[in-house]
Order: C-alpha cells, then sequence, then structure tokens
C-alpha cells in the first residue's frame, strides 16, 4: 500500500510538472496596445466669453485596428502668439477639459431616441 501512494504521488507531481509546460509553440506575441490614433480635424470658434472646440474622434487605433479604445478625450488650451509644437502641446498648454466618452454616447443615445439629453 506504502508502494501505492508513492507511486500516485510521483504520477501527480509530474502530471502537473506536464501540464505547467503547455503552450503554443512558436516565437511569443507582443499585447495589443489598444491606442487611439490622434485627431486630425479639429476646430475651434469664439462666441463672447465661450469657445466651441469641434474633433473628429478617431475611427481607428494608432496600429489601424478596431474597435477604437476611447474612454476620454483632454482637452487643453494654450494661449500664444503661434502654435506649439504638436509634440510639445501636452506639455506647454493647459488641461482645460475632460470629455468621457461614455457619457458623450449616452447623450447621442438618449437624443437619437427622441429624448432630452441629460
Amino acid at each position: 500500500m506504502r508502494i501505492g501512494v508513492r507511486a500516485v504521488s510521483v504520477l501527480a507531481i509530474a502530471a502537473s510538472m506536464g501540464g505547467a509546460a503547455c503552450g503554443k509553440r512558436g516565437a511569443p506575441i507582443p499585447p495589443n496596445l489598444r491606442i487611439p490614433a490622434a485627431v486630425e480635424k479639429i476646430a475651434a470658434a469664439r462666441m463672447g466669453n465661450d469657445a466651441y472646440v469641434t474633433v473628429t474622434v478617431p475611427a481607428t487605433n494608432i496600429d489601424e485596428s478596431i474597435p477604437i479604445d476611447i474612454q476620454r478625450i483632454d482637452v487643453y488650451g494654450y494661449t500664444g502668439g503661434s502654435a506649439p509644437p504638436t509634440a510639445r502641446f501636452a506639455e506647454v498648454g493647459g488641461l482645460i477639459h475632460i470629455l468621457l466618452v461614455l457619457a458623450i454616447i449616452a447623450v447621442l443615445v438618449r437624443i437619437i431616441q427622441g429624448r432630452r439629453p441629460i
């Protein structure tokens, strides 16, 4: 009976070690990074003390995959004689507002359904 317990123990250990080595063959694949592409179309208009910004939300991620993974839109402002380089805009501009995309989608759904926006 003692030999049977050892045999079962050795078999269980061998099976667990074999299961740990299972996997797909080939080179490892890097993780999918779903980063939205940059906004390409942006327009701003000032009416009195208010500024209205219109952006076209990118339709793809930077690797051109879809669906797009976008959760928010950060709006930056900058006051100066000329616009800074695009790469430095977030550094020299100030964060004005954060738009949550889910909130925008919820408002659009309500409008499409003929209900009042929140």
